[in-house]
């Protein structure tokens, strides 16, 4: 995959932070592969095959009242793109429970788990409010045995994660083929044998049920396939929902009462929340 070329799209905004978690949100609608943060905004990162000026210029136009931006846009060879994301990737930490880290970071006995990713272009490092959100929830239960489907699974992150806590089997599933690949080659890292990763989306879900479903992706994904997931989640199991706004968190309450489920958690960080029903 050297070969590809991506599209970058170095934005300059304000209100920086209100305004860089409403653009972050609407790009991650489209199929951008990973954001970093920059002092004035932050930078996108696209396939050029992947890009639809349409979609694009539609998010342009939904700009906020009150709020400014403005982009520069370049091409950008993938295994340059990785270079800079590498220099700039620090661990990830929550409480003393978990550090996520690049392999060229040194280990560190201070946490219960750490979890080895590569840095590359798949959202789910574990930088993001919401992967972090679902993570310190799933410390908190126990997976042992459990049976774990992780939708959308970016880095696979979460799946490594519920494999480390003792569930069995994991299903990791990802639209992207970047994100599946970096998915195996993580799992590997971290020595994980039980997950099983899978290309597509919704349809691609194994005939089975799980004990818990781990969906980090974006409003409008989640409520279409809500009675996809719902169907393969058991009577008595956990689905775990983030990726949207906090003011979203009744669109997809309602959505889960539609569908036979009631909310048993709601968190929040940032702007960004977290359901469990």
């Amino acid at each position: 995959m050297k070969s590809d070329v991506y599209l970058e799209f170095d934005w300059e905004i304000e209100p920086l932070i209100e305004g860089r978690e409403v653009l972050l949100a609407w790009l991650s609608e489209l199929p951008f592969d990973s954001f970093e943060d920059t002092e004035k905004g932050m930078r996108a990162y696209i396939l050029k095959s992947n890009f639809q000026p349409s979609g694009f210029y539609d998010v342009l136009l939904r700009k906020p009242e009150g709020f400014r931006w403005s982009y520069s846009e370049r091409e950008v060879e993938n295994e340059n793109w990785n270079a800079v994301w590498e220099s700039s990737f620090e661990p990830v930490d929550i409480g003393n429970k978990l550090r996520i880290r690049a392999p060229f970071h040194k280990v560190s006995g201070a946490f219960e788990l750490e979890i080895v990713v590569h840095p590359k272009m798949a959202f789910g490092t574990g930088h993001h409010q919401t992967t972090r959100l679902i993570s310190e929830a799933m410390l908190e239960r126990d997976f042992t045995g459990k049976s774990v489907l992780d939708m959308g699974c970016g880095t696979g992150v979460l799946g490594i994660l519920a494999s480390m806590l003792g569930a069995d089997p994991v299903v990791a599933i990802d639209i992207e083929a970047n994100s599946v690949e970096n998915t195996l080659e993580n799992a590997a890292l971290n020595e994980i044998t039980t997950m099983q990763v899978l290309e597509g989306g919704a349809d691609v879900i194994p005939d089975m049920r799980f004990d818990s479903i781990l969906a980090n992706i974006n409003r409008n994904v989640l409520t279409s396939d809500m009675s996809v997931y719902t169907r393969h989640l058991r009577q008595e199991g956990s689905i775990y929902l983030s990726g949207f706004f906090s003011a979203d968190v009744p669109i997809i309450e309602a959505c889960l009462r539609e569908n036979g489920r009631s909310v048993s958690d709601v968190r929040s960080l940032g702007d960004w929340a977290l359901v469990i029903a």
